[in-house]
């Protein structure tokens, strides 16, 4: 038995946002879609936000991290403390990295689910983010 790649949809995919706000839906229910999509926003923003700070602030800590191994005069690290700088660094920018495809996915999965994305990344159900 050979397993067939998955095949592109032909039709256009339709996120839970937009699947709500449907024209031919209730305008009670266009309603509800409409809220249902801007609270939705809140959590894609948060998390992006939260990603974007992760990364700033691993940046300043790279930039301590090398101050302290090649520039400062006053402290320098030594091998046990820059091995243990590099692996927080590493522990820093994995999570921001992680809740940046959280974010992402969040926006793909409930506003628009035709990202350019690699395939990896495509996120259409819940289980695909977790």
């Amino acid at each position: 038995m050979t397993i067939e790649p998955e095949k592109e949809r032909s039709s256009r995919s339709t996120s839970i946002g937009a699947a709500f706000v449907a024209h031919k839906a209730p305008w009670i229910i266009r309603l509800i879609g409409k809220l249902f999509s801007g609270v939705i926003l809140i959590p894609v923003l948060a998390t992006m936000a939260a990603s974007l700070a992760l990364m700033v602030y691993g940046a300043f800590e790279t930039w301590h991290f090398l101050d302290g191994l090649f520039f400062s005069v006053d402290h320098r690290l030594s091998h046990d403390e820059a091995l243990l700088h590099a692996i927080e660094l590493v522990d820093l920018f994995l999570p921001a990295t992680v809740v940046q495809v959280v974010s992402l996915g969040l926006y793909q999965l409930y506003f628009d689910q035709d990202l350019e994305l690699p395939n990896w990344l495509r996120i259409r159900t819940l289980d695909d983010l977790k």
